[in-house]
């Protein structure tokens, strides 16, 4: 319907969470006031499926006319850091204000149809490009593939809360730019990606404040030293802002970050050994880096049983990931829950306690923070109670 508020049928239909081209709206599935509940659903479901199918094929569309360097369904373009970019104006202008609004004027003006983005405050790459119209195009985040795209794409949605392009979803779209930073972003760029977070403004306060709870979580190992400065945040008060964190910094036990940062230890190589294997498990690394729980390593019952771990060098860890699950037997939390994890320098030096484990349940994996972190080449899981135990594990991941 145009306009009229009303559907064929003559009741009132439901507006769409976006804005409609040219004031018409678009209802996929059947009317509000006919059919049951579960036809409505599964047709609008479907009825939803096939017109983002064939929005994305438009999309993928413009990508091949850009290649052919000659437009033929698309009608305007987009200029973001010198790189064009072909599309549909009325998929823009019903997906985003500040398209509408731009590609109105110029066709009052009657001039060439294309809008430059300008607001950005570094090279966008292209890919980020990319990503922001199958956005626009699908409503589908899949695009922003990596922390570089994730970047581009918050700039390009400008430093307001408000949204600069008046895009529909746009808070959807910056929490998986979001998730995918913080996916990637490692300890020694945590100073880096704050600076650069800065320049988002009230947008990324989310973002900034995740990464600065990982700076107040370990502050000993980010570099004072700001490899550029960018504006807004001058690299020397950023710097004195770190050394202060450093000295003031008093951790609840346990408290760990909401999103935390993974380290490089995650590719490190270690290689499994226990005191005497079950054999009725896979007691191997693949098995205890699967979190499925279904296999692992467990020891035969006895006094000072251990399973242990040896990294090729020496690594520090912050936080440990263990879990149980029943492996095909009756292995719980009670060949997991109250052991030691202990650390040394040699494999026959002197084992050190790090913390005692606590494992609620079993058939899920547990985050224990340790109670700071700790440098070593060895590491196990062991009773120190003088009594026989069996100790198993299924998944095991040092951070």
């Amino acid at each position: 319907h145009f306009g009229s508020g009303r559907c064929r049928f003559g009741v009132p239909c439901p507006p769409l969470p976006h804005r409609a081209a040219a004031g018409c709206a678009l209802h996929v599935g059947a009317c509000p006031s006919t059919g049951s509940r579960e036809a409505m659903s599964g047709a609008g479901e479907r009825g939803r499926e096939a017109l983002v199918g064939d929005l994305r094929r438009l999309y993928e569309r413009a990508r091949t006319e850009e290649q052919k360097g000659r437009q033929e369904s698309t009608d305007c373009e987009v200029l973001i850091s010198g790189q064009r970019y072909y599309a549909h104006s009325c998929i823009l202008s019903a997906r985003s204000g500040f398209f509408e609004k731009a590609l109105a004027q110029q066709m009052v003006e009657g001039i060439e149809r294309t809008v430059e983005l300008r607001h950005t405050a570094s090279k966008v790459p292209r890919a980020a490009g990319e990503a922001l119209l199958l956005f626009i195009y699908t409503g589908s985040a899949e695009g922003v593939s990596s922390s570089e795209v994730a970047w581009g794409v918050c700039d390009l949605l400008g430093a307001e809360s408000g949204d600069f392009l008046e895009l529909s979803g746009c808070g959807e779209l910056r929490e998986e730019c979001t998730d995918r930073i913080m996916e990637e972003v490692r300890q020694e760029e945590l100073v880096a990606a704050l600076l650069h977070a800065q320049t988002l403004g009230h947008a990324a306060k989310r973002l900034r404040g995740l990464l600065l709870e990982n700076l107040v979580w370990d502050p000993a190992r980010v570099q004072p030293v700001v490899p550029e400065e960018r504006e807004g945040a001058p690299a020397d008060l950023f710097a004195e802002l770190v050394e202060v964190v450093k000295r003031c910094t008093v951790k609840k036990a346990g408290w760990l970050p909401s999103r935390m940062i993974r380290s490089e230890l995650a590719k490190e190589v270690w290689t499994l050994t226990g005191s005497s294997f079950h054999g009725g498990l896979q007691n191997s690394v693949e098995a205890l880096r699967d979190a499925d729980l279904s296999t692992g390593a467990g020891t035969l019952s006895q006094v000072g049983a251990f399973l242990a771990f040896e990294f090729a060098r020496p690594v520090t860890v912050r936080v440990a990931d263990l879990g149980v699950g029943q492996m095909r037997r009756a292995w719980g939390r009670l060949e997991l829950d109250g052991a030691d994890l202990q650390c040394a320098d040699e494999p026959t030096g002197q084992w050190r306690p790090v913390m005692r484990l606590s494992i609620p349940s079993a058939n899920e994996i547990h985050r224990l923070a340790l109670p700071e972190p700790t440098t070593a080449r060895y590491w196990r899981i062991t009773y120190t109670d003088g009594q026989p135990h069996y100790v198993a594990v299924s998944y095991v991941s040092l951070e």
